[in-house]
């Protein structure tokens, strides 16, 4: 008998756990959603300047291409390549 309490004890353990775990992300959620922003309009995207006609098709945004240009330019300046 003392076997049946020791596993009626564990499962409801952890029975209540997952339940408040469950809870606690669904009220989580509701929360976040309340604080969620809109999402940003999307400028106008440049076009690839490579040459293959299937990568011509792909477009990245200007503030992309930008961004990677000044990574590039700090790594090579802090590296020296």
């Amino acid at each position: 008998m003392e076997g049946f309490e020791l596993l009626v004890i564990g499962m409801s353990t952890v029975f209540v756990f997952l339940a408040v775990l469950v809870v606690t992300v669904i009220l989580m959620s509701k929360i976040a959603r309340r604080f969620e922003t809109q999402p940003f309009e999307t400028q106008p995207a440049v076009r690839s300047e490579i040459g293959n006609d299937e990568m011509s098709k792909d477009t990245v945004p200007a503030q992309h291409i930008a961004a990677i240009a000044e990574a590039v330019s700090r790594y090579r300046a802090k590296h020296g390549s």
